[in-house]
């Protein structure tokens, strides 16, 4: 009996032990199996469809800084969509968690932004907090992005970051919400590649809801 007992226990013993060594393995892998985007923009695709343009973030690795980030493209009805999409291309689930900065093509009229705003909105995984910027010239922005040998999500922020230290204040995705149902004026900043690179232009856009 004494021996069945220590049996039970040690089988017990070694199958809690199994146990948490797969929750690890699990996490683990969800983290390994999980992409970061810190830039997301968005503009008309064919067909109808969106046609989106992520920045990944690199892995990090111990004594390398300021690795540059993948850049990619998709084309889709929706941002849920393009999770699916981006996982069968890449093997890899999407986070839209970290976002630094989204990047819209012509937001004004903003009754022609307002499904793009919208479909922003959904999204439980973004940020309404983060800022947001207009395109007039996206294809030359991304090919200017390839160019560039750091995380083009950091390089985008931290141009927001310099507008924000000298008084300006730079839109988020919940200051264009409120203006398309409330109708206000908003201060849209525009991105636009000189011979310095990217440099920001404000201009005052009113709205009527």
């Amino acid at each position: 009996m004494l021996k069945k007992i220590i049996l039970l226990f040690g089988v017990w013993s070694l199958f809690l032990l199994t146990g948490c060594d797969m929750v690890i393995s699990n996490d683990m892998q969800n983290i390994e199996q999980r992409d970061y985007a810190t830039l997301l923009m968005m503009r008309e695709g064919e067909n109808g469809r969106y046609h989106f343009d992520l920045g990944i973030a690199q892995e990090k690795i111990p004594g390398k800084e300021g690795e540059r980030e993948e850049l990619c493209s998709l084309e889709c009805n929706s941002l849920e969509e393009l999770a699916d999409a981006y996982e069968d291309v890449k093997g890899k689930t999407l986070s839209l968690a970290h976002l630094k900065v989204i990047l819209l093509n012509d937001i004004c009229p903003m009754e022609e932004a307002c499904p793009y705003l919208l479909e922003l909105e959904a999204s439980f995984e973004i940020a309404k907090t983060v800022p947001v910027l207009e395109v007039k010239e996206p294809d030359k922005l991304m090919a200017y992005l390839e160019t560039i040998n750091e995380p083009v999500g950091t390089y985008m922020r931290d141009l927001v970051g310099i507008q924000e230290k000298k008084g300006k204040n730079i839109p988020w995705l919940k200051d264009y919400l409120k203006v398309i149902r409330e109708g206000n004026e908003i201060i849209v900043y525009d991105i636009d590649i000189v011979e310095e690179g990217i440099q920001l232009f404000s201009r005052t856009f009113v709205h009527k809801a």
